[in-house]
């Protein structure tokens, strides 16, 4: 019985994570009243994938773009920008960022 009783808290605790899964990736308020219909929270995730993806865009000369090379966006990080980014980070910096992060 006890490997039993073991297994069923496991099972609780996967499906609680699941569901924290779907709700995060659903990015919906109504989400917090929550159930655990995942395929629910997956459909709706998918949903918004295909609403954001851009599918044709017209440029400045009325041309309309499908392909994913003449759609995509130039980069917005310069090269000094990326330096920056990629350098490593300090004990300082860290210590700093979790003082100001909640409880």
């Amino acid at each position: 019985m006890p490997l039993i009783r073991t297994l069923q808290q496991d099972l609780h605790t996967l499906l609680e994570k699941e569901d924290v899964h779907w709700r995060q990736r659903a990015k919906a308020d109504w989400v917090k009243l929550g159930d655990r219909n995942t395929k629910f929270f997956h459909a709706s995730a998918n949903q918004r994938c295909r609403n954001d993806f851009i599918h044709k865009i017209t440029d400045e000369e009325g041309q309309t773009l499908e392909e994913p090379e003449a759609i995509a966006l130039e980069r917005q990080i310069t090269l000094a920008m990326n330096k920056e980014l990629l350098k490593e980070f300090t004990m300082d910096e860290v210590s700093q960022a979790l003082n100001q992060m909640a409880p």
